[in-house]
């Protein structure tokens, strides 16, 4: 899990990067670019929140559970 949030914190930016310069166009090769980097910005944020909530309630549990063996 942890490499699958590394991975998408460095896709993130790079995304963004790459939805910028068709940001003006509204057809053509151009906008389909922007567009495929502006989708894979959108996800990759998502990627991000929904792993980084389940590896925090993930560790919240393995303490709730130490907590409860002693």
């Amino acid at each position: 899990m942890k490499r699958a949030l590394l991975i998408a914190l460095v896709a993130t930016p790079i995304l963004l990067a790459m939805s910028y310069p068709g940001r003006e166009a509204h057809s053509g090769t151009l906008y389909l670019f922007s567009l495929i980097g502006w989708l894979g910005f959108m996800l990759s944020i998502l990627t991000v929140l929904v792993l980084s909530i389940a590896m925090a309630v993930r560790e919240s549990n393995r303490r709730t559970q130490a907590a409860h063996r002693g």
